[in-house]
Parts: structure tokens; sequence; C-alpha cells
């Protein structure tokens, strides 16, 4: 009776180990399935998920990692993340590209697809619309940044100008990038808009000289670090 019991608890050990292999070959095929098509870029695409499972991200110059930040080691601003024979990639605004890693690695300026890729890239169309994100009256005035944001998803857009006229308007604009259109894919392109911060070609040359100081500093402020 106890080596009948021996043989039930072994044989039962043996099948659960059998069903566990079972599962976790279907896990990994699942993500394999999931992952990104080699060649993915940051932007256009929201996001890229790799080989393991993990969700990459641009967000205000920096690159996430399922949501957390992650250091390459760029002493400049990210600009590009690329999904490339299994591979993360990051490239930062002075044309620098970084491979993942522990640490992550500089690999230089030459684009880790090649050349003719790179030159397809640097070729490839963005669809850009006008708007007046941080208008305080009229239609915009109606709409939520994400409601906006909705009907440009909707276009295939992916870059947004928005005109700035003060530190105001600046507050809205990066309200939108920190919160609705944060790692949706869709770029803001902000634009300072002195004329209607009150420029007119009467105005003398130190007054324009403060206008336009003013209406820099003022956008700028608010929006430092997110575009």
């Amino acid at each position: 009776m106890m080596a009948s019991a021996g043989s039930a608890a072994l044989a039962a050990c043996g099948g659960g180990n059998e069903a566990m292999s079972a599962d976790s070959v279907v896990n990994a095929q699942a993500v394999a399935k999931s992952a990104s098509a080699s060649g993915t870029v940051i932007p256009p695409a929201a996001s890229i998920t790799d080989g393991s499972g993990a969700v990459w991200t641009l967000v205000g110059g920096r690159v996430n990692r399922n949501g957390a930040g992650v250091a390459t080691g760029s002493p400049a601003a990210l600009t590009t993340i690329l999904y490339y024979n299994g591979a993360i990639y990051a490239k930062n605004s002075a044309g620098t590209w970084f491979k993942n890693g522990s640490p992550w690695q500089n690999v230089g300026t030459t684009d880790p697809r090649g050349v003719a890729s790179a030159a397809a890239a640097s070729g490839s169309k963005f669809y850009g619309i006008n708007g007046h994100l941080a208008y305080g009256s009229g239609i915009y005035k109606t709409m939520s940044a994400a409601a906006q944001l909705a009907i440009l998803k909707d276009l295939g857009v992916t870059n947004y100008r928005a005109d700035v006229a003060d530190s105001g308007m600046a507050k809205t604009v990066a309200a939108a990038l920190t919160g609705a259109f944060k790692g949706s894919g869709v770029s803001i392109l902000p634009v300072l808009n002195p004329l209607s911060a009150g420029w007119n070609t009467s105005l003398s040359e130190s007054s324009a000289y403060t206008l336009g100081y003013n209406l820099a500093t003022g956008a700028t402020t608010q929006l430092k670090g997110l575009v």
C-alpha cells in the first residue's frame, strides 16, 4: 500500500510538471505573437512591445519600460525608440543611438537598421494639423483635450500644432501633454503667437522686444521638459 501511494504521488507530480511545461509553451507563444514587428518606431507608434512582453514608451524625452523611467545613459533628450531584430534602441536629439542592456550601450550615430533603412526612415511621412488647443473661447473651450485627441487619432494625425499667446495657454498645453496626450502617439507642437499676445506693427522696438521676451519666458517656463 505504501508503494502504491508513493507511485500515485509520483505520477501526480509528473503529470503536474507536464501541464506546467505545456502552459509555459503556450504563454511564451502568446508573448511572441503580441510582440511588435521588427522595425517598429516611436513615433509614429505610440508604444512598442518587445519579445518578453514589456511595453516601451517615449514620454517627455525619456524612455519608459512598463511605465517606469529607464536610465539609458544619454546626456540629451531621447526622440526615438526602435525595436529591431529583437533589441530595443533609443536615439537622442544629438543623433546618438543607445542599445538596451545592463547598462545601455552607446552604439554611435549609425542607424541600427543600416544606411538604406535610415534613409527610408528619415523620409517617412507624418501627418500634422493646426489647431487652437488652448483657446479660452469658442468650440475649443467646450472640448476637452481628450475629446480633441480622439478626433486627431481618428484622422490619423500624429502632430498637433497649437498656438500659445501667454503663460496661461502654455499651462493648458502642458496639462494636455502630461494628461490625455501622454503616451498617445500624438505630439503637440507649441507655436508662439505674438499677434494674439498684442503685437502690432506700431509697437516700438523696445516694446516689441519686451512683449516677445515675456511671451517666450512665460511659455517656456510652463513647457520646460515637455517639448
